[in-house]
């Protein structure tokens, strides 16, 4: 009987444990959602969508208040959590120190712990406690909000505050929550720099855009690239189309402004390389769409490409967006320049015909009879 009675005294003391604890995680998760740094954040988006931007300031900066007293917070959790001598025999390892805390019942910052290594993954870490509080401080930079209050002084035209904005939320872009937005927060100081007609920066801060790229690295592919181009071999249009390929997407509107910058300052061989990564980028990501849409399609050339996206206004309107179809157009116009007029011919002769948007067309129709006065 007496065994009975250990076994249930022991067993409610796990399930209130175990309660506890799903209550920790589910206050915390609630936290994250509604945690009024959030909050504020969301409510500064509507006032901007609204126009309201004085307003949408304010809660800017309550939003980086907020955020700021939730880092004091959390590292408040953890300074006492690994104040104990217990947890500091432990060292600096997160493994370790999770063992004593759980011997000691300390769920909070357990809990907390925890919370981090679901947002960021446990190797994000390297089971380092210096590494996760260091992690924690950097949290109070709001990048999400720095970029908010760029974007409302770039829509004022107030471009220097909009710089400095921008330069902020790049400078703590590793802590922004999709990691993706830093490329964003760089086309826009690009586009800045266009407009301030700093071009030269503008060209650093396009190619920043592009230290990541796989693509862009491989100097294989754009050399292979430039050559085919450049061979006077009749099948050289046909081999450009279909051997080669690229998809990172959003290198995209870089590639466009690079060729476009190059061209104009008489680059040749830079703009072409540039132009090349953005017309196979483009062709890789049309086609992804259209076989998802059409499982009868198959590509074969790039004719039957351009002549299925009449069907859909999405992908025009895309093309449009990410500089596309200039980008066909501007490498015929490169390919003259390497004495290509076969590939050239080629392409604007498919361009004049099947280009989506009529303004590219014309263009195509322009440049084709210049070359026939040639």
């Amino acid at each position: 009987i007496w065994r009975g009675i250990k076994f249930v005294i022991i067993m409610k003391k796990i399930f209130l444990s175990l309660s506890f604890l799903f209550l920790c995680l589910s206050i915390f998760a609630v936290d994250l959602v509604n945690e009024p740094s959030v909050q504020a954040f969301r409510d500064a988006k509507s006032l901007f969508l609204n126009k309201e931007y004085g307003k949408a300031l304010n809660k800017c900066e309550d939003a980086i208040t907020f955020r700021k007293e939730n880092v004091e917070d959390e590292l408040e959790i953890i300074s006492k959590a690994v104040s104990s001598k217990q947890v500091q025999k432990a060292g600096d390892k997160l493994d370790e120190i999770l063992k004593v805390l759980t011997e000691r019942n300390e769920l909070i910052p357990i809990t907390l712990i925890k919370k981090y290594f679901t947002l960021k993954g446990e190797s994000y870490f390297d089971n380092s406690l210096a590494a996760l509080v260091n992690h924690i401080k950097s949290k109070e930079h709001y990048p999400e909000v720095y970029k908010l209050i760029g974007d409302i002084y770039k829509l004022e035209g107030e471009y220097t505050f909009a710089e400095e904005y921008y330069s902020k939320a790049l400078n703590y872009s590793s802590v922004f929550d999709i990691p993706n937005d830093k490329y964003e927060v760089l086309y826009l100081l690009a586009e800045i720099s266009e407009i301030n007609q700093d071009f030269e920066r503008m060209e650093i801060r396009l190619l920043n855009i592009l230290v990541d790229d796989p693509f862009y690295k491989n100097k294989n592919l754009t050399t292979s690239m430039y050559n085919t181009l450049k061979s006077p071999k009749k099948d050289s249009f046909e081999k450009f189309f279909t051997l080669y390929t690229a998809s990172n997407y959003f290198s995209l509107k870089a590639y466009y402004k690079l060729s476009d910058y190059y061209y104009n300052t008489n680059q040749i061989e830079k703009a072409i390389n540039f132009a090349s990564l953005s017309v196979i980028t483009s062709v890789q990501k049309i086609n992804e769409i259209i076989k998802k849409r059409n499982i009868n399609f198959e590509y074969k050339n790039i004719e039957s490409l351009l002549y299925q996206i009449q069907y859909y206004e999405d992908i025009i309107q895309w093309g449009n967006d990410n500089n596309v179809w200039a980008s066909f157009n501007l490498l015929a116009r490169l390919s003259t320049k390497v004495n290509n007029l076969t590939f050239s011919t080629k392409l604007l002769k498919v361009l004049a015909q099947y280009s989506p948007e009529e303004y590219w067309r014309k263009e195509a129709v322009l440049q084709l009879s210049l070359l026939e006065k040639e």
